[in-house]
């Protein structure tokens, strides 16, 4: 359990979703007698560190319980309206990032002027949404707290000791595992004994020391 820390603190109990697109967002308990508070860094299953923020919390006897979000918690918040001319994606981007860091690595299409952009007021999130829409792609959060911009793939990947439990609903296009040495992330697909998974979101749960989650796939 030691392995799973939040903010340099040992995990005691977690709830994470990944999604394909947007923020992660976790709950999580800790020992400790001090809130946490600002930026932090959430140590997952195999080691994966995420760069959040705290933005709700505090210390209930020896536990200290926060709620997180990616990066510095600030894209949610409102963006101004705006029209745009003859402006590049990236530019109308990153003048509604919030204070958030945007991964300078982006396709070709972020560089191409768009002849006219209408942004309306809205949080930041929303905004940055609608415009990957428009150029047919995703956005998401990497691990060091970075939005990054791009086409969803799914490369294929097999994860050690994952464990599968059988598919009774499929229908609901999800299966329930777990697994205690890597992370299962979205936006790839996963092979496991049962097929393989072209991966959506991830629901985790930590609790008694052991990792379990629920897969959503298409």
């Amino acid at each position: 359990m030691s392995d799973y820390s939040c903010g340099g603190r040992a995990l005691i109990e977690a709830r994470v979703t990944i999604p394909e697109q947007g923020a992660i967002r976790a709950e999580v308990e800790v020992d400790g007698e001090t809130a946490i508070t600002g930026e932090v860094d959430l140590v997952l299953t195999g080691g994966v560190a995420y760069r959040c923020t705290v933005m709700a919390g505090g210390v209930s006897d020896t536990r200290v319980l926060a709620v997180l979000t990616s990066g510095k918690g600030t894209l949610g918040d409102a963006v101004p309206g705006q029209h745009f001319y003859q402006s590049a994606p990236r530019t109308i981007i990153q003048s509604g990032l919030n204070g958030e860091l945007l991964n300078p690595v982006m396709p070709s299409i972020a560089d191409q002027p768009i002849a006219r952009w209408m942004r309306i007021e809205q949080p930041g999130d929303a905004a940055l949404a609608q415009l990957a829409t428009y150029l047919g792609l995703g956005w998401w959060f990497d691990p060091d707290g970075q939005i990054r911009l791009g086409q969803i793939e799914y490369p294929e990947v097999t994860l050690s000791g994952l464990d599968v439990l059988p598919l009774d609903q499929p229908q609901r296009k999800r299966f329930d595992f777990g697994n205690d040495e890597t992370l299962m992330q979205p936006r790839t697909s996963v092979v496991t004994a049962y097929g393989t998974y072209r991966i959506t979101e991830v629901r985790y749960w930590l609790s008694q020391g052991r990792w379990r989650g629920t897969a959503y796939y298409v």
